[in-house]
């Protein structure tokens, strides 16, 4: 089955936030609650807009996604320099 690009994103978050801040966010824990320990605005601005969109039973706009993908970026090369996750 093909994962959708919404999920796509989710997972890469997921791998992320594991990798700079050691934790591990369940499939069935809200983001909200899951972010709340991390202190950085970027991690809540992918959360805020992510959220937003599904939480509205809507798919993410092209652009949501191209931003997305961008938050993801700014999060993994603050943790140190290297190749992004997939």
């Amino acid at each position: 089955k093909r994962i959708s690009p919404e999920e796509r994103l989710l997972k890469r978050f997921r791998r992320t936030v594991l990798d700079k801040y050691g934790i591990d966010i369940p499939p069935t824990s809200g983001l909200h609650e899951a972010v709340e320990v991390i202190d950085d605005p970027v991690v809540k601005e992918f959360v805020t807009i992510y959220t937003g969109a599904l939480y509205r039973d809507r798919v993410l706009t092209d652009e949501e996604r191209g931003h997305l993908s961008q938050l993801l970026k700014k999060i993994y090369r603050g943790n140190r320099n290297g190749p992004i996750p997939d």
